[in-house]
């Protein structure tokens, strides 16, 4: 049987994990080169949020703690965002690393909603696994065709791996981002992101964290970011010009998630309005 096909079935085997240690990243590093604009940056304010970070950390680590805390709150008033699945499977052509979210919400609320997104996690989920597995195959058989051995192919480091990250959490809605990696080509790394509002039961938009004038808002921000990012002398701008294909507007496609300060953070795929270099290119947007 299929390697990745067996990686499959272990996924949809799994009913709760076994164990998630280091999987939860506590993430306050990022890197910042001038006033909003940012990549990643490490803010030191976000220290103040730790407490519930480490919260939400212990329950998706240790089911020991998760049981402990099993009278207390619902993270976040009506729900908590927690691994439901995770496994990790060496095979003989890669690594399949997994972590799913899921909500779950406190008892008597209603549950549409939330299992809708955790169906669709599921569903998005199964879909990756499966590009990795033709993927890498593929890959492999052009590999061998084209004069490699298959001792060097054994060398290799194959990896798929699906993560997530909470961005931002108060009482009633929750910002996530889902990563999925293969290691053999960008093109099959993507990231998914959510923006909930559990009491409204709906998918958050730019529009329902800025207002009506939402567009221009965020596109004069955006400009203004991209004209003072700072350069040394005789550097020309990483960002592309409009005959390249650089920033024109935001759209209701334009990928978003909810910053710790509650704003909305714009981002852009890695090639997409800048050099490669720049990796994927992020936005503060201020109300």
């Amino acid at each position: 049987m299929n390697k990745w096909k067996r990686a499959g079935e272990a996924y949809n085997s799994i009913d709760i994990p076994e164990t998630l240690a280091d999987r939860v990243r506590l993430e306050i590093e990022r890197h910042e080169r001038a006033g909003k604009f940012r990549r990643h940056y490490k803010n030191i304010l976000e220290v103040c949020a730790l407490s519930l970070v480490l919260l939400a950390a212990g329950l998706n680590l240790s089911p020991a703690f998760a049981d402990a805390a099993g009278e207390l709150p619902i993270v976040g008033g009506l729900f908590r965002v927690m691994t439901v699945r995770s496994w990790h499977e060496s095979e003989e052509d890669a690594t399949v690393q997994v972590d799913i979210p899921g909500i779950e919400q406190t008892p008597g609320a209603t549950h549409d909603f939330s299992d809708q997104m955790n169906q669709e996690i599921e569903m998005r989920v199964q879909e990756k696994i499966e590009e990795g597995n033709q993927a890498i195959q593929e890959y492999k058989e052009a590999f061998l065709q084209t004069g490699g051995s298959q001792e060097e192919w054994d060398e290799r480091e194959n990896t798929v791996s699906v993560s997530y990250e909470i961005k931002y959490q108060n009482e009633t809605r929750v910002s996530f981002v889902i990563e999925t990696y293969v290691s053999i080509a960008s093109a099959f790394q993507e990231t998914f992101f959510y923006n909930l509002d559990l009491m409204e039961n709906k998918t958050l938009t730019l529009r329902d964290l800025l207002g009506d004038n939402w567009i221009d808002l965020c596109n004069a921000d955006i400009q203004r970011q991209i004209e003072a990012y700072p350069l040394e002398s005789g550097e020309s701008t990483p960002f592309f010009d409009a005959s390249l294909g650089g920033f024109d507007t935001v759209d209701e496609q334009t990928s978003f998630y909810i910053g710790q300060d509650g704003n909305p953070v714009v981002v852009f795929p890695r090639g997409s309005i800048a050099i490669g270099a720049m990796g994927v290119v992020e936005f503060i947007i201020e109300p």
